[in-house]
């Protein structure tokens, strides 16, 4: 299957909270799905109807000293089953983020998956630019 998406997708552990212009809010536990530079998938238990509107959202993961902040819009909702349980896939869509702390993030994790990568002996070291290139 051709990936379509434009930026890579990356899995992670985290919370968001969702919070409307009226004012109510909502949490919602990010079910290790992924974060991309565009936004995130979300699970929820139940089905909240705020599709295509604006609100302000706060990221919150282990990885981040403080919450990614900024305002988004969920694209979708697909009713799914998942363990034998009715559960709600949101997209969500940043509209207005940090882009600069959203990279930040994003760097992070890189470095997580890369460090874990590396701690199972997968990566090797590579020649260097001596063994090409020879010692002066």
């Amino acid at each position: 299957m051709v990936e379509r998406r434009g930026y890579r997708r990356y899995a992670i552990e985290g919370h968001i909270s969702l919070k409307t212009e009226d004012g109510t809010s909502s949490d919602f536990k990010i079910d290790v799905t992924d974060v991309s530079f565009l936004g995130v998938t979300i699970y929820a238990k139940e089905k909240i109807n705020i599709a295509g509107k604006v609100v302000d959202f706060e990221l919150s993961s282990g990885l981040l000293e403080q919450p990614l902040a900024g305002k988004g819009r969920i694209k979708y909702i697909n009713e799914e089953l998942k363990n034998k349980v009715t559960v709600f896939r949101m997209g969500f869509e940043f509209v207005d983020v940090d882009k600069h702390n959203l990279l930040h993030f994003l760097n992070l994790i890189q470095e997580m998956i890369s460090s874990r990568i590396r701690s199972m002996g997968r990566v090797k070291k590579g020649p260097s630019q001596a063994d090409y290139f020879g010692a002066y």
